[in-house]
């Protein structure tokens, strides 16, 4: 996908425009892609990791600055234009209760019960999911206007334009995944697709992008 930051923005030495000084992502230019570079354009490059049509599978995203709003994952067949309207055909519909995890596989979890809603969405019942990290822990900080109660406890939450709580903050943590467990659909025919991380903000006119190269195999 394509992310935002400032084109006038200049980053370190080997940064494309739109750096450290931007408001936005910072771009590394390599020998497979360079800045403003479309990933449905690039060659295709299988990542070796193989979903099986109707199961559970784990997905997760972190995030440096928090602009609130709501997220959905998506797939579609990578041999197609990669469009919003295609990736809409098919939602990772999520089940069970999201996580938060610090540090990994290997590092500490908590499980919650994810805010979640399927009525008046795109595409229409879909679900979305409702990012749990908010700006200012109202638990510790009442009074802040950007505030709800965090998921976890932290005795330090961060005030308002605050960086690196536990689970709350305007900035980072940056070794923070929010974690979901999504499911494949059934009727999926085997081949290489094209996995769609969406995310609606709320407290900013934008909308984050990423998304990543799978396969999925039939069930037995």
């Amino acid at each position: 996908g394509l992310a935002g930051g400032s084109p006038w923005g200049q980053g370190p030495p080997g940064w494309a425009p739109g750096g450290a000084a931007s408001a936005g992502v910072r771009y590394m230019n390599t020998t497979h892609a360079k800045q403003g570079d479309r990933g449905s354009k690039l060659p295709l490059a299988p990542s070796n990791t193989v979903w099986t049509a109707g199961e559970l599978v784990e997905v997760s995203w972190t995030m440096r600055t928090n602009h609130g709003g709501g997220y959905q994952w998506r797939i579609a067949p990578a041999n197609f234009e990669l469009t919003e309207e295609l990736f809409q055909k098919n939602v990772l519909e999520p089940e069970g209760m999201s996580s938060l995890r610090w540090g990994g596989k290997s590092g500490k979890q908590l499980w919650f019960p994810a805010t979640r809603v399927a009525t008046g969405t795109v595409p229409a019942g879909s679900t979305w999911t409702m990012n749990p990290l908010p700006r200012v822990d109202a638990t510790r900080h009442p009074e802040s206007m950007d505030a709800f109660p965090a998921v976890c406890y932290d005795p330090n939450a961060p005030a308002e334009n605050g960086a690196d709580g536990l689970c709350s903050g305007w900035y980072g943590p940056d070794n923070l995944e929010i974690v979901d467990m999504v499911r494949v659909p059934a009727d999926l025919p085997s081949g290489a697709y094209v996995v769609q991380w969406r995310w609606d903000c709320e407290e900013s006119s934008q909308i984050w992008q990423n998304c990543a190269d799978i396969s999925v195999v039939a069930a037995n």
